[in-house]
Order: C-alpha cells, then sequence, then structure tokens
C-alpha cells in the first residue's frame, strides 16, 4: 500500500514517540526529526542522530528521499528510529569516547559501537513482535505502565528492570 509523504512523516512520528516513550529517553531528551537531503547523511544512510555533549537534545536527520522511493519497507524504517534512539541510551559513552580518542582508535570504536546498536535495535523489535504487542497508539506503553504499577520495577537511566524473587532452584 503506497502511503503519501506526509503519511510516511507522521507514521515515522509515531515510531519516534511510542519506542521514545518505551525506552524512557522522551522524558530525558527533547529529540526532533529533520528531512534531510541524502547529501547531508553518510552513504546510503535512512537516518543520523546528532546531539551536543551535555545537553539532552538530538536531532535525527531523516534521509527525505525514503518518503517517496521504495527502497526501504516499514520495517527498515522502524529499525532506524530504534537505532537512532539507541545511540541516546549510550549517549555519556558517545560523549566520552568523542573527548578522549581520536583517528583509528575512535574510528574502530564507532564501528564496534554502531555493531551493537544495530543488534540491540534489532533484538527490542523482535522482542516486541514475538509478543504480538506492536505499538498502536501509545496502548501497549499504557499497558507497560499498568503492569509496572503491579510488579517490582527498577528504573535506571530510562531502562526498566524487572525484579524477580522466589526463582525455582534457587
Amino acid at each position: 500500500m503506497k502511503r503519501s509523504q506526509e503519511e510516511t512523516k507522521l507514521l515515522i512520528q509515531s515510531w519516534l514517540e511510542d519506542w521514545g516513550t518505551f525506552l524512557g529517553i522522551l522524558n530525558q531528551w527533547t529529540v526532533t526529526i529533520e528531512f534531510v537531503s541524502a547529501k547531508k547523511l553518510q552513504k546510503d544512510s535512512v537516518a543520523e542522530i546528532d546531539w551536543p555533549p551535555n545537553y539532552r537534545k538530538a536531532i535525527i536527520h531523516f534521509n527525505k528521499s525514503c518518503l517517496s522511493q521504495h527502497w526501504h519497507t516499514d520495517e527498515e524504517l522502524e529499525q532506524s528510529i530504534v537505532h537512532e534512539l539507541c545511540h541516546l541510551l549510550f549517549a555519556d559513552l558517545w560523549d566520552t569516547a568523542r573527548k578522549y580518542l581520536d583517528g583509528p582508535i575512535f574510528d574502530e570504536f564507532k564501528n564496534e559501537i554502531e555493531k551493537a546498536i544495530d543488534i540491540q535495535a534489532i533484538i527490542l523489535i523482535r522482542m516486541r513482535d514475538a509478543g504480538q504487542n506492536k505499538f498502536k497508539s501509545n496502548s501497549s506503553i499504557r499497558k507497560s505502565k499498568k503492569l509496572a504499577a503491579k510488579k517490582e520495577i527498577i528504573s535506571t537511566n530510562g531502562i526498566q528492570i524487572k525484579l524477580i524473587e522466589n526463582l525455582p532452584g534457587v
């Protein structure tokens, strides 16, 4: 089904809100999306995120050609949003690396953390899909908040950890 560019923008914005809330990012960061020409991004990039050190404001630069071309799927677009948001979970690590590493050492760090963040984004989407819990107007997030109220949850830097007690055999 073909969507208009405006519909695709709204879908991308919806994913930003859903995933940003789920990951605990939007209560710590202000994140905006900017649609830019492919020339402003690295080769073949769907999106890139940028933030100034020590500020909690970020911009996801989204390749505007993806709004009209058919070289992407919805899954690829959503994964790009999740990937870029995951960078913010490690923003302090990135900022420290930029401060103290340079040249080939920084390039190697960047390559390795990009791979790790890509894997993290894929796992997050697979976990969501395995539970058949697609985001629909934040309904899954509201359900998660209701469950969190009933169970013991620790929240650290936007990451929720469920405490499990009385495990069999422990």
